[in-house]
């Protein structure tokens, strides 16, 4: 993939496939990209009153953006690996799957996280993983949220203070077991594939014109009205067909 695609041609049999594929990928960013903000201006909130804790209800919001994010980047990986037209060493793909190797091993504590609760010493981060994030209203502050009930004993790493540049190595990181996920780093990574992938896009004709829309400005949707003594849907009017 180069910055300035050239006009390419895609076979018929293979439009269906490289458009669920196109899809997969541009959704699961998306999804990454709004959970990544979204999680970031709960946690803010949360350093408002320090003094009091913030109610568990927001913190599993929390909790769900920032495992989404670990899903969405999981699914694209996994995407990348098998995505039609485009050869398996694409330099875009390789470097973004290396990058993110961290993301398969949560991934894989996650699905298999009823293994987990008989291994978690009080030395390890909670079941669901602690959350800590760069206070951007106090320099050199950070917090640390546990998923967790305040019964139980656990611990996290917590960001690292670089003492010669005076500022955290990371923002906000995912700590689950005895693994520490920079999410800043992750949902960045991300972001430039998914630019990479818009580019590239941009450039794909298929047969009988029309070119695919990465960021189209609706999507479809299909509204049905039953009329009375007749069991058959009628499609509504401006209704898309299918490949």
């Amino acid at each position: 993939m180069t910055d300035r695609p050239q006009r390419i041609g895609i076979d018929a049999d293979r439009v269906r496939r490289l458009l669920l594929s196109l899809d997969g990928v541009r959704y699961s960013c998306a999804i990454a990209d709004m959970c990544h903000k979204r999680a970031l201006r709960k946690l803010r909130t949360f350093e408002e009153h320090p003094e009091v804790g913030p109610a568990e209800a927001e913190v599993i919001e929390v909790v769900a953006d920032v495992w989404s994010i670990i899903d969405a980047a999981h699914r694209i990986r996994m995407l990348l690996r098998q995505f039609p037209v485009v050869k398996r060493q694409e330099p875009a793909f390789v470097t973004f799957i290396k990058a993110t190797a961290t993301v398969e091993d949560l991934r894989h504590y996650i699905q298999h996280i009823n293994a987990e609760v008989g291994k978690l010493s009080p030395s390890q981060p909670p079941l669901w993983g602690a959350i800590s994030w760069a206070s951007d209203k106090a320099p050199l502050r950070y917090a640390t949220v546990m998923a967790a009930s305040s019964r139980l004993r656990h611990s996290a790493t917590g960001l690292v203070l670089d003492t010669q540049l005076l500022c955290f190595t990371q923002s906000f990181v995912l700590s689950a077991r005895d693994i520490n996920l920079d999410l800043d780093d992750l949902v960045s990574r991300i972001r430039v594939l998914d630019g990479v992938m818009q580019r590239w896009s941009e450039a794909i004709e298929f047969e009988g014109g029309g070119r695919y829309q990465y960021r189209p400005a609706s999507a479809p949707m299909l509204t049905f009205q039953y009329r009375t003594g007749n069991p058959e849907p009628l499609e509504a009017p401006g209704t898309t067909g299918s490949i």
